[in-house]
């Protein structure tokens, strides 16, 4: 895919068992007219396919743990149930990605049993992965050629299916050069597949390296994927919000990216995913400040990502192992309207074709900027004090907040920041 054309995409990303009283793909379908209304334009499903029992995590399992790459998971639908999925999601316009799992497999998987041959072993011929800790899985070895094929078929079918494109699980230690074989294989039938690779931090990197194994950077990976996660600063945005990290790190390790990656490069930008210890709403109580942190990530250059019932600051997060769901009865109506309108400005033309910015204003206040054709869309988010006031290089007079359709002044290059976030134009 052109990856200028992700610019003004945004994902809402879904845990089918989790995600509605059934717990299966049936029931995801029935909300899809509400997920689209958000404004989202692609949905990324979590691993859908069969989960293997040995070693199995919780009273469930987890999904990424995955015995058949071929299947449909059993407690959520079938083959059939898939492909309505991909048919009402395009009736919507809606995107569809789903979740590649190619570092490795369940203990028990189809390919354990047809060809064990294609997994790593150590010197006493046992089954290892890379991640000691991660026990209820065991790793491909892609050292292995007909592993390749296999997988790149795997791909293959899928796309076959109608999928949109492919959310690549640990992307980072899957060998890149499969990764090109397998996108330029695909692009002959599918040209614009979105390929969404799951980087990692630079620590897990290093950690990975020492352990004698390939891990690739993310500029790395940008020579084949599309868009990346944010993982490169994630744990400085953590440790910013926790009161470890100065804000000037903060802002500092964000410009980084605009030149150390390609110029057209494009991240995933979210406060929580499905690999969060906690939601952001129970992070992040005060609601003046999470609404400033949420604005300020989905207005950054990349993807916006909504994991599911984030959209509505819903604090408690679902179990990915055991019989849990989503509570949806405690959901802030307000919230929501507020992440609709973000998504909404998010998708205009300015940000979507303009060059960006990234500045601080003060301390704990940041400014992001979008020019194009004379005009500029301007984004001023604060994280810190509510009633102050900061300067501001724009020119006084009035000017329309987008985000709430209400009209504030500029005064003598000063601004109050008491209603922020702010999202206006002005020329230039």
């Amino acid at each position: 895919m052109n990856r200028d054309l992700l610019r003004g995409e945004s994902i809402y990303s879904v845990f089918i068992r989790n995600h509605s009283e059934t717990g299966d793909i049936k029931g995801l379908i029935l909300d899809l007219e509400r997920i689209k209304s958000l404004g989202v334009t692609i949905l990324w499903i979590l691993p859908h396919y069969p989960i293997g029992e040995k070693n199995k995590k919780g009273e469930l399992g987890n999904s990424y743990s995955i015995s058949d790459y071929y299947s449909v998971n059993p407690d959520i639908g079938g083959i059939n149930d898939f492909k309505m999925l991909v048919s009402e999601c395009h009736k919507l316009e809606l995107k569809l990605v789903i979740d590649i799992v190619f570092n490795h497999t369940s203990w028990d998987s189809v390919l354990v049993n047809e060809n064990p041959d294609w997994f790593i072993r150590d010197n006493n011929n046992n089954f290892i992965g890379k991640i000691p800790h991660w026990d209820d899985v065991i790793d491909l070895d892609f050292k292995k050629a007909p592993l390749k094929k296999y997988l790149i078929d795997v791909l293959a079918y899928w796309a076959g299916l109608g999928v949109d494109g492919f959310r690549c699980d640990l992307a980072s230690i899957v060998p890149l050069g499969f990764w090109k074989m397998a996108k330029d294989s695909l692009n002959k039938d599918y040209p614009d597949l979105i390929w969404f690779g799951e980087s990692v931090e630079k620590e897990f990197i290093s950690f990975i390296r020492h352990n004698g194994f390939d891990c690739h950077s993310d500029s790395e990976l940008f020579t084949v994927f599309d868009l990346l996660y944010d993982y490169d600063v994630q744990v400085t945005f953590e440790g910013y919000i926790n009161g470890i990290v100065s804000f000037d790190e903060f802002v500092k390790e964000r410009r980084n990216q605009e030149v150390i990656y390609p110029i057209d490069y494009m991240k995933l930008r979210f406060l929580e995913n499905n690999d969060s210890k906690t939601r952001i709403a129970a992070v992040v109580s005060d609601k003046y400040r999470l609404k400033n942190l949420k604005a300020f990530s989905m207005f950054e250059k990349g993807v916006p990502l909504i994991y599911a019932g984030e959209e509505y600051g819903i604090v408690e997060l679902p179990d990915l192992y055991n019989s849990s769901k989503i509570d949806w009865t405690l959901k802030d109506v307000e919230y929501c309207s507020f992440i609709r309108k973000i998504l909404s400005i998010d998708h205009m033309y300015i940000v979507t074709n303009g060059i960006y910015t990234i500045n601080p204003l003060t301390e704990d206040c940041v400014h992001l900027r979008y020019r194009y054709n004379g005009e500029t869309l301007h984004g001023i988010f604060n994280f810190g004090k509510k009633d102050r006031i900061i300067e501001l290089e724009v020119l006084e007079g009035n000017y329309l907040n987008l985000i709430t359709g209400e009209e504030f002044n500029i005064s003598k290059e000063t601004l109050n920041l008491n209603n922020a976030p702010f999202i206006f134009k002005s020329i230039p």
